[in-house]
């Protein structure tokens, strides 16, 4: 097998979760919290590997490569749990995606001391057909005409993370002046 598609990952995943069912308990939607802590805990440690070694020794060095790709596949694996927990198929998101890399993440305190944190991943192969949700229309726009249209407030800085390599954290921290946004 040379390509893994979400479907295929997710029954992988569905086989699994049966196979172990008495001793893992599971997915249904109160374990959701538990896997994205597992997720994030997992996207963290790849996130590690590369901040640890760089990029250079991630894509040449064989035993570097090898546990950014094991991280990379506990990411992939905990994700998928996580949309199963309820239920979420990939005919529901409009496009499956092959190879995602993760490019970084966004994250700000809450209220209540927790940490909200969006994994953001890109990928150059896909199939299917994107569709628009209760949160706003959805539609593929070139590069060049962004600023032009009507998007988040922090939208251009999140873009950075996506298109710069040297990037792979956007994070906002609360200071007596008010938010402020940072790019690592």
């Amino acid at each position: 097998m040379t390509d893994l598609s979400f479907k295929e990952m997710q029954e992988m995943q569905r086989e699994l979760q049966e196979t172990y069912k008495e001793k893992w308990g599971g997915l249904y939607p109160e374990k959701f919290h538990t896997m994205m802590l597992y997720l994030f805990a997992e996207a963290g440690e790849a996130v590690d590997v590369v901040k640890k070694n760089g990029t250079e020794k991630v894509l040449n060095d064989e035993i570097v490569r090898t546990h950014f790709i094991e991280e990379m596949a506990d990411v992939l694996m905990y994700f998928n749990d996580v949309l199963l927990c309820y239920g979420v198929t990939p005919e529901e998101t409009g496009l499956t995606i092959e190879n995602p890399r993760l490019c970084g993440v966004k994250e700000w305190e809450n209220s209540d001391g927790s940490r909200y944190i969006v994994l953001l991943y890109k990928t150059d192969r896909f199939s299917g057909k994107i569709r628009s949700s209760h949160e706003g229309k959805v539609c593929w726009a070139a590069l060049s005409s962004l600023p032009s249209l009507q998007l988040s407030l922090d939208f251009e800085k999140l873009l950075e993370v996506f298109l710069r390599d040297d990037l792979s954290e956007f994070y906002f921290e609360q200071t007596p002046e008010g938010w402020q946004d940072h790019l690592l």
